[in-house]
């Protein structure tokens, strides 16, 4: 018996197909490759069960289109500092374990080596996933992180802070990405106590190679550098130079167009006040600063919906929202959290964590289900369902298991049904290929499928080019 098959001829660049796609809405060929699995420790209230931190919705601020353009977005975490644009390094040293924060997401890596021809330090990704990064000696005070998808993000050594953004070995001065975009990041620091060392660092702004640049006005308002108006530029209308500011956060640019502005007002330990301009839409956020983070306490939202926590430490212990109060309650054992979340009706939700490993060991539900996860490489290789079966301890059906190649792409994911027979019972199982190897100049393409099998023995084969003697290819289907 034949297995179908389908093939998909994909453009790495800027193709007449995409360009007729974003100008009629048509449909692109695009990548499906297997997804990863995901362990969620994040409740219906924004509430992280694994860290107690509270993370809310804030309103951005966006200009241009999709591909070409540029957005802002909070991060509602560590306000009024968060957003998208903050990538920061943090460790004891350059010679000790570093966790990179970029784009919303944090990943550990372990020290290996120096270099001494290269004068680099070398690091292992903790969960390998190809991504990769090195250092500088103090000459150059640089860090350089590869990520799998080509992205290439390096750290000013020299930016560090301890509150507001908080980098204490780095932050992020450029990222060149996979398409050819390359953003800037130009930064404000103040130095509030020399002993202790109390050092504020914020973003004051990025320039994209696209021709736009997010900028900050800030204030030092109670010795935080604190963001009081941001606002999008479209820099081939509109001068407004990146890398100056004056004194008292005197940051302004005068512009002749009326671009997408965020004004904000507070900020510190107490709260923020978020108004998008020209939408009288005001979005209020409290806040409390634990150990330099500004944790979030509550928002009210411009329709008057209003959500409060308390704190005990660093982490959420009750949320009221709608005159409904849930209750958080942490216990921990040997580097095991367990998370007990009481709802006003009360059904209890309890997850179980590996807070060093950040892994989701087991998650019940307020119906009292069970979902648990299975680890090896430090990555989620068993999904087991609440209605699993068993022979005794063995565990017979009702999982999901997942394969990885050595870079952390998924290449297997097994379905097992609940009553399984070995030998009888058909599993379930798709597949994706990946080139072997995967050198530095060639991370666009090397972590992208060159097939994937679906469920039904569905196969669709991938062929990545690149634009010749810059003619794009339009990218087809057959």
């Amino acid at each position: 018996m034949s297995v179908a098959t389908r093939s998909a001829k994909l453009l790495l660049g800027v193709s007449v197909a995409a360009i007729l796609a974003a100008a009629f809405g048509g449909a692109q060929a695009q990548v499906a490759s297997l997804p990863p699995p995901v362990a969620s420790a994040t409740d219906r209230n924004g509430v992280d069960l694994m860290s107690g931190t509270l993370s809310v919705p804030l309103p951005g601020i966006s200009a241009g289109s999709n591909g070409s353009g540029i957005s802002r977005v909070g991060s509602g975490y560590n306000l009024p500092y968060g957003d998208n644009f903050v990538g920061v390094i943090n460790g004891a040293s350059v010679t000790s374990a570093i966790t990179v924060s970029l784009g919303g997401t944090s990943e550990q890596f372990n020290y290996l080596t120096f270099n001494s021809g290269t004068q680099l330090y070398t690091y292992g990704s903790d969960t390998g996933t190809g991504n990769s990064l090195t250092c500088t000696t103090n000459t150059l005070n640089l860090c350089y992180y590869i990520g799998s998808d080509g992205t290439k993000a390096t750290f000013d050594r020299t930016q560090t802070g301890n509150y507001a953004i908080q980098a204490s070995l780095g932050a992020v001065s450029k990222i060149e990405k996979p398409d050819g975009e390359e953003l800037n990041f130009y930064y404000r620091s103040y130095i509030a106590n020399a002993s202790p060392l109390v050092k504020f660092l914020q973003v004051h702004s990025v320039t994209s190679s696209l021709g736009w640049m997010v900028k900050y006005e800030l204030s030092d308002s109670a010795s935080w550098i604190v963001p009081t108006k941001i606002y999008i530029v479209n820099t081939s209308t509109d001068h407004c130079d990146p890398t100056t500011y004056g004194t008292g956060g005197s940051d302004s640019c005068t512009v002749g167009t009326s671009w997408p502005t965020l004004n904000g007002s507070g900020g510190g330990g107490g709260g923020l006040v978020l108004d998008a301009a020209g939408t009288a839409a005001t979005t209020t956020v409290t806040t409390s600063t634990v150990n330099g983070r500004a944790l979030v306490t509550g928002i009210t939202t411009p329709t008057g919906v209003s959500m409060s926590a308390t704190l005990t430490g660093d982490k959420v212990t009750a949320l009221t929202t709608s005159g409904q109060t849930w209750n958080y309650a942490y216990s921990d054992n040997s580097g095991i959290r367990t998370t007990t979340v009481s709802n006003p009706a009360g059904g209890t939700r309890v997850l179980v964590s590996n807070t060093s490993l950040s892994q989701v060991i087991s998650d019940r539900d307020e119906e009292g289900r069970v979902t648990k996860y299975e680890y090896q490489n430090k990555r989620i290789y068993r999904v087991i369902n609440p209605d699993a079966t068993y022979s005794g301890a063995t565990l017979t059906g009702g999982y999901t298991e997942y394969e990885y190649d050595a870079r952390g792409n998924v290449t297997k994911t097994t379905v097992v049904p609940k009553d399984a027979i070995a030998g009888t019972t058909k599993n379930l199982v798709a597949t994706a290929a990946y080139p072997a190897s995967c050198p530095a100049t060639d991370l666009k393409f090397c972590n992208q499928p060159t097939s994937v099998t679906d469920y039904n023995g569905l196969t669709t084969t991938y062929e990545y080019d690149t634009p010749v003697g810059g003619t794009p290819i339009p990218a087809a289907i057959w």
